[in-house]
Parts: C-alpha cells; sequence; structure tokens
C-alpha cells in the first residue's frame, strides 16, 4: 500500500514545507507515472537496493519506498543537489512524515555522487531511476554510472522520455546488447499511440540513411510515453 501523504499530495495539489504553508506542485511525476515504479517494484521481489537521481517534492521516492517497506532488507539512495535551495527541503521532508528509515540522502550534482558510490558499491543495485538534470549529455552521464551501478537482471527508470534530449540518449542506450525495453507508461492520447504503431511499421535499421535528423528527433520522441523502464 502506498502512504497517505501521496494521495493528499494529488489531492491537494501542493505540499507543505516545514512551516505548513502549501507550495503548489511543479515538476513532479503525475500518479499514473508514480504506480509504474511501485507496481514493477511490487512485482519483482527481488527489488530490494534502488537509487534515484533527483527528488523535487519527492513523490517519486515515496511511490519507490512504498513497494520497498515490505522487503527484508530494503534501501533507497537519493540524489539531490538542489534539495533544499529549489524545493525547500521538502521531498526529504515528506519521507520524514511518512516515517521512512530506509533511505540515504545525498546533496551533491550526480556526476560526483555517482562515482562515489560506485567505487564502494558496483553492481549492488536493482533498480536506478533517472529523473535529474534533462540534457542528453546529462542522461548519458548518468546512465553511464547507472549501467555499472546495476546488477544484471536491474531495472533503469527513465522519466520524461517524450523530451527530445531524453529519447535521443534513450534509444541511443537501447542498442547496448545489455539492455532489453521492459515497459512504459501507458500513452493515453489516441493519436499519439497511432503515430507510435506507424512508426514500429517503418524499418528502424535504414531510417538514419532516409530521413533528416529534425525528423529522426521526432520520431524518436514519439517512439516513447513519458516514463520507460530498460532491463539490465
Amino acid at each position: 500500500m502506498i502512504y497517505p501523504i501521496i494521495n493528499e499530495i494529488y489531492e491537494s495539489g501542493a505540499v507543505q514545507d516545514k512551516d505548513g504553508n502549501l507550495i503548489p506542485l511543479r515538476g513532479n511525476i503525475d500518479q499514473t507515472e508514480g504506480m509504474f515504479l511501485y507496481d514493477l517494484i511490487l512485482q519483482d521481489e527481488t527489488i530490494e537496493r534502488t537509487l534515484e537521481v533527483g527528488c523535487g517534492f519527492g513523490l517519486s521516492s515515496l511511490f519507490i519506498c512504498s513497494a520497498l517497506k515490505s522487503r527484508k532488507a530494503p534501501k533507497h539512495i537519493i540524489i539531490d543537489p538542489y534539495q533544499r535551495e529549489n524545493y525547500l527541503g521538502i521531498g526529504i521532508l515528506n519521507l520524514e512524515r511518512s516515517n521512512v528509515s530506509f533511505y540515504d540522502f545525498i546533496e551533491e550534482k550526480s556526476e560526483f555522487a555517482l562515482p562515489e558510490i560506485l567505487k564502494r558499491e558496483p553492481y549492488s543495485f536493482d533498480l536506478i531511476f533517472i529523473d535529474g538534470f534533462h540534457s542528453f549529455d546529462q542522461v548519458s552521464l548518468d546512465f553511464f554510472y547507472a549501467n555499472r551501478l546495476l546488477r544484471v537482471g536491474g531495472y533503469v527508470i527513465f522519466d520524461d522520455c517524450s523530451f527530445a534530449s531524453i529519447s535521443k540518449a534513450l534509444s541511443y542506450i537501447l542498442k547496448f546488447p545489455a539492455y532489453d525495453f521492459h515497459s512504459q507508461v501507458k500513452e493515453t492520447s489516441n493519436k499519439k499511440r497511432f503515430l507510435r504503431f506507424f512508426i514500429k511499421i517503418l524499418p528502424e535499421g535504414i531510417l538514419p540513411f532516409l530521413l533528416p535528423l529534425k525528423l529522426q528527433n521526432l520520431i524518436n520522441r514519439l517512439r516513447f510515453t513519458s516514463m520507460v523502464a530498460i532491463r539490465k
């Protein structure tokens, strides 16, 4: 069962700071995306150790920890250099309000934090959620380290995969022989579902030779919904 604070936040459309002031939601995952994270973890009992890049107001952390709390030895690591600066510490505060005790918070940029974790704990994580800075180079860098932190059989989940930068990175990553597409959030737009079906029947191997770069980037964005899971 998910923590009750999750429904309270979505119903109100706001979060509370340490003084009880209401702050409107922004930049958060929606409930469908949250349940995608929750269900994936809940359905695979081997997932106990997770890592997250980007926390914001803590909704993704709450969904992940909701699914982990019944595991024998759960552990969740959160990396977010702007948690206090941009989010007033509310993401971590929401975990504390839910009495989550099995998380570690690292207030540092992922390009510095991930290598340090890798030195201590290579190939030891079951699931890694990437939702930090959304540029192509940053997502690619986060995945570079995630790949080395993740055990075989583990999952990497990307958020905002309809962004041009992230869909481009994900299209490249899916060419890695060690990774398979696992699942993605259900598309709610009938128009996008139709376009995605049409794209699937196109010969992917020759697309780069037939289409201009801008059109290739558009097709990449249409290939994926907002949240995608791949498996190692």
